[in-house]
């Protein structure tokens, strides 16, 4: 599928990427799933992202507490994320064994984390933990997320919703992350950032060769 990579200071690209395991080499790390927009369009990134001590990329639209590290944007079908209980689903990861996290937003209740299990492309939610902000719903979802498999042993899955971006959204996405942004400061769960152009992105090193062996 194509989508797009966004790079900590370089200006997004396209790129042809298949499969889940090419998603986590991209990101360096499990995979979250964050849905702020309208449109039929999901940032993936790192789960461990800031644990792992990743650099400030880019500030979300929605009030996010913004993105570490490298993500990626890409398209999603029709009705990928869903809702529960008003809650729309925001995050969502899904393990080897049928069980998964969402984290869903409600625009008057706040924030929640659930546990579900998935059959059949059907979801139950169940032992849900709420919250009234958002900062604090996130580092519950990164906390669970990051505990369960350690515990369980389970690997994440595949969504078989992604899929590539429109032309008109590889457009669209490419001027809203142009800018690259240096964070200066987080006030409560909002970072504060300046805009900057982008800097070239550089070319791969080349592997080098091992001297020859004389002789030979």
């Amino acid at each position: 599928m194509n989508l797009l990579v966004v790079e900590p200071g370089t200006a997004p690209y396209e790129k042809e990427i298949n499969g889940l395991s090419e998603m986590q080499a991209m990101v360096d790390g499990p995979i979250t799933i964050i849905c702020p927009y309208g449109e039929q369009a999901a940032i993936v990134s790192s789960g461990t992202s800031v644990e792992s001590g990743k650099e400030f990329n880019r500030t979300i639209k929605g009030g996010n507490s913004g993105i570490y590290g490298t993500f990626l944007v890409c398209g999603l079908s029709e009705d990928a994320m869903g809702e529960n209980q008003g809650y729309a689903i925001r995050q969502s990861v899904l393990f080897d064994n049928g069980r998964g996290f969402a984290l869903g937003e409600h625009p008057r209740e706040g924030f929640v984390t659930w546990q579900f299990t998935e059959e059949q492309g059907r979801r139950d939610y169940y032992w849900g933990h709420y919250h009234s902000d958002r900062a604090a719903a996130e580092k519950d979802y990164a906390g669970r997320t990051a505990d369960y498999p350690r515990q369980y042993k389970v690997h994440e899955v595949e969504r078989p919703n992604f899929c590539s971006l429109t032309p008109e959204q590889i457009e669209h996405f490419k001027k809203e992350f142009h800018h690259a942004e240096i964070l200066i400061a987080v006030n409560g769960s909002t970072p504060i950032t300046r805009k900057v152009e982008p800097r070239p992105k550089a070319p791969p090193t080349p592997r080098k060769r091992p001297p020859k062996t004389p002789g030979r």
